[in-house]
């Protein structure tokens, strides 16, 4: 296992990773991310989102080998939009209930 640290920059500030996860390899780690930005996306838009654009860029490292990937995700909504979310999708693994 390795300890990999998710660090997310929202505009000018960076909420450095200090706990960091400990995960099987950098496929694991990928996925982790992807979850983390989409866990953003349901906060970003669980209230009245105010119209506007924001853009986070995450950053996975350890401690040994630095950043390893970056992963950007930029959101714009408009007045009135409507954003509906939907469940993910179980892993190809799990039967579909």
């Amino acid at each position: 296992m390795t300890t990999y640290f998710f660090d997310v920059t929202q505009g000018k500030t960076l909420f450095a990773d200090s706990e960091g996860a400990d995960l099987a390899d950098d496929v694991a780690a990928k996925e982790e991310a992807k979850r983390i930005l989409g866990d953003m996306i349901r906060d970003r838009f669980s209230g009245s989102a105010a119209p506007g654009n924001d853009r986070c860029i995450l950053a996975a490292r350890t401690a040994d080998a630095g950043t390893l990937f970056t992963m950007t995700l930029t959101l714009r909504t408009r007045p009135g939009a409507k954003l509906m979310l939907l469940p993910p999708e179980p892993p190809a693994d799990l039967p579909a209930h």
